[in-house]
């Protein structure tokens, strides 16, 4: 049985409120490419290798949400932990104000 296996690379890159889609590095445009190359120099830039269609496929729709998703989604944790942070602190009170009366 013949094995055939096609090498594609997908270069996917994301800035300001456009995300663009390139076949190659190369075809990057040179100063895209310049804050590419800085980009993914830094220490907490991280390599991603997708061996199939499916996590290419999967990348794809992962970016196809709302650019202000992500946003909102913190804002509201950051709410809902002060929230928490409040009703533990108003329980804790509750139980010093009854242990402190008796």
């Amino acid at each position: 049985m013949e094995r055939l296996i096609h090498k594609t690379s997908t270069v996917i890159v994301a800035a300001g409120d456009g995300t663009s889609v390139f076949r190659s590095v190369g075809e990057v445009p040179p100063e895209l490419r310049r804050r590419l190359v800085k980009a993914t120099s830094s220490p907490e830039a991280v390599t991603i290798l997708i061996a199939d269609e499916n996590g290419r496929k999967e990348i794809l729709r992962s970016l196809q949400v709302e650019p202000g998703a992500p946003a909102r989604s913190k804002d509201r944790w950051e709410w809902r932990h002060w929230a928490e942070m409040a009703l533990v602190a108003g329980i804790g009170i509750c139980l010093w104000a009854l242990s402190y009366w008796n």
